[in-house]
């Protein structure tokens, strides 16, 4: 099942799928771990705390660090 959120402010109807915004927020994350920490340092937990979420939350979207960190 999937959620949408209406951005009326975009013009017409834009709806963006939650899951979509999350993944985009925890790629964020991820790219202010990486200018922080460099890719030796960073970690999923590191990326998770930065995003406010768990290991398994970023897990979810990610499948490894390498997954993360290339789309970072």
């Amino acid at each position: 099942m999937s959620t949408w959120i209406r951005h009326a402010w975009t013009g017409p109807v834009k709806l963006t799928r939650l899951s979509d915004i999350r993944r985009k927020e925890l790629r964020q994350a991820a790219f202010a771990v990486l200018e922080r920490e460099g890719i030796a340092g960073a970690t999923l937990e590191k990326v998770a705390a930065q995003a406010g979420a768990s290991k398994g939350i970023v897990l979810h979207y990610f499948r490894n660090k390498e997954e993360l960190f290339e789309h970072a």
